[in-house]
């Protein structure tokens, strides 16, 4: 494959864009305020959100950086991911546990969750039983699913860029990924519905009135069932990166990313987390719109939607999304446990978790961020 030394094509360079803050800001504040109780029912879909960006992001910056220097180097990249996820995670951990030490509140003490969560393999503990569902520290199961496709996706990637004899053939490879995704999903509830009972039929229940718990677990937690969000955010990336979108559609996509977002909000407003029709094609749609929406940002800026993104407040959110991703599941599992009512709990849970996400931004992102840029790979 071509590099940019070789056809002096110019690569796409992303830069510093605060709307993608904005973007991080609002699946967070969609994540928070789902679990303060005062949200749409689909709020958990910010979760679905951060998946798309992570893939999207990090496609992008790989193939820019092999665009400019004809390679990706991987400890670069596994460094800055190091010191990105881990010192905040770590200071999370480490207060948790003096808590508990120190005779701090049960429902915030850990156990053997504590380990898978140090191995990025909390998801899966989850969705087989093996750890509790009810720690502080069950909110990193998403980042579990995360640290597996950046294990994983880098050296790949570099791999199929070697090899590939067209870039068609890698998004085709993904996108047939993503399609396998959706049908397992597909395949695991029809699996479950052929042994429904008919008697239940007669007493009036549905298949969804008794969705067994371990099941909606490997569905919600598993990362061969989740992995769509983050394979759609690899397809835009390369959209992007290898201008593989004619401008010429500009319209059109922004003319459908528009319907899509509105369904988009319609979702959010009446999807829930246990409906099983979510499992189906459903959510990896819900995906593909996401995705839309960061690639019509990313491809085209200088749209309306920017000025919103780039108000200071979303910009802020979004750049202690992942202390306040963190942070926020304690206070909530706290408030739970003391059975607050009212709008205490959630005003405990909101401006708690903002304020301590605060904190472990300056006092322990930001210095880890600075070392970070040491690690960057290409001008």
């Amino acid at each position: 494959m071509s590099t940019q030394a070789e056809t002096g094509a110019p690569a796409f360079r992303l830069g510093y864009r605060p709307e993608l803050d904005g973007v991080r800001g609002i699946a967070i504040l969609l994540v928070l305020l789902h679990h303060a109780g005062t949200a749409p029912v689909g709020g958990f879909l910010g979760v679905d959100l951060f998946f798309v960006l992570s893939g999207f992001l990090i496609t992008l910056l790989l193939a820019q950086e092999w665009e400019e220097t004809g390679t990706i180097s991987l400890k670069a990249f596994y460094m800055r991911r190091v010191l990105r996820l881990v010192p905040a995670l770590l200071a999370f951990i480490l207060v948790l546990l003096v808590l508990g030490w120190c005779g701090g509140p049960a429902c915030l003490r850990l156990g053997n969750e504590l380990w898978f969560t140090l191995g990025y393999c909390l998801n899966w503990a989850i969705a087989y039983g093996w750890t509790s569902y009810r720690s502080p520290l069950v909110i990193a199961w998403s980042l579990s699913i995360e640290e597996q496709f950046y294990i994983l996706w880098p050296p790949l990637f570099r791999s199929a860029l070697r090899r590939a004899r067209a870039r068609s053939s890698i998004v085709a490879v993904l996108v047939l990924l993503v399609l396998g995704v959706a049908c397992w999903r597909e395949w695991t509830l029809v699996d479950w519905l052929k042994g429904f009972p008919a008697n239940l039929y007669l007493q009036g229940l549905t298949p969804q009135d008794v969705f067994p718990r371990s099941l909606f677990f490997k569905l919600y937690y598993s990362s061969h069932t989740r992995a769509d969000g983050l394979l759609l955010g690899c397809i835009f990336g390369l959209l992007v990166a290898w201008r593989l979108v004619d401008d010429r559609l500009r319209w059109l996509f922004r003319a459908v990313g528009f319907a899509v977002l509105l369904g988009l909000v319609a979702c959010l407003m009446q999807v829930n987390a246990r409906d099983l029709r979510l499992f189906t094609v459903n959510l990896t749609l819900i995906n593909l719109g996401f995705a839309l929406c960061v690639f019509n940002l990313v491809r085209w800026p200088g749209d309306w939607s920017l000025s919103l993104l780039r108000l200071a407040p979303m910009v802020w959110l979004g750049k202690i999304s992942y202390a306040l991703y963190l942070w926020h599941y304690a206070f909530y599992v706290w408030v739970e446990n003391e059975r607050i009512q009212g709008w205490t709990g959630p005003v405990v849970i909101v401006v708690g978790s903002i304020l301590t996400a605060t904190l472990s931004y300056f006092i322990v992102e930001r210095p880890a961020l600075k070392l970070k840029k040491r690690w960057k790979t290409f001008a």
